[in-house]
């Protein structure tokens, strides 16, 4: 019979080294897994501050020309004709046509088949959102109050989020502010 001390100087066996690498794998799947998310939140993070500062940004424009009505639909396309006011002197309604140009390029310059809208390649503006939807539009009774939406996918889902089904989820932002 060996004694204990012949036993412990033979090393590692080789069942001891396969439940090592096991614990090991599983670690080190774990820490793969919070990456995954960690880089996933991240982007919703991007997109959610992308998406305030669009919404900021057309609010700003509203209260510099607050003659004007801004009103654009979720599913609405940028409104075509506009104006590039950053190179030409414009007339009020001129220049609030190019804003919500401007925007709405901003938020999504392509349609679902890849093509990029005219008035946003004219204007040299790209869309940051995916498969984003924008719409901003005067409160009803109450005066110099917009209400500004936008819409972004989160998912694999081509269709627009201005046109989805309820059960075809997008993440949205919504803000409802005075411009007086």
């Amino acid at each position: 019979m060996l004694s204990r001390s012949k036993v412990l100087s033979r090393g590692v066996t080789l069942v001891e080294l396969l439940v090592t690498l096991v614990i090991l794998s599983v670690g080190v799947l774990g820490v793969a897994g919070l990456q995954v998310t960690s880089m996933q939140l991240t982007r919703d993070v991007n997109f959610r501050l992308t998406a305030v500062q669009l919404a900021n940004d057309v609010l700003d424009r509203v209260r510099i020309n607050r003659n004007q009505t801004y009103a654009l639909g979720v599913g609405d396309a940028p409104p075509v004709g506009a104006v590039n006011c950053s190179s030409t002197t414009c007339t009020s309604a001129q220049l609030a046509t190019y804003d919500l140009a401007r925007w709405a390029c901003s938020v999504r310059s392509q349609n679902l088949a890849g093509e990029t809208f005219p008035i946003c390649t004219t204007l040299s503006v790209a869309g940051v959102l995916p498969l984003g939807a924008s719409r901003i539009e005067a409160v009803s009774g109450a005066a110099g109050t917009y209400e500004v939406e936008i819409r972004w996918s989160i998912d694999g889902i081509q269709t627009l989020c201005g046109s989805r089904d309820a059960g075809q989820p997008c993440q949205s932002l919504t803000l409802r502010t005075s411009v007086q």
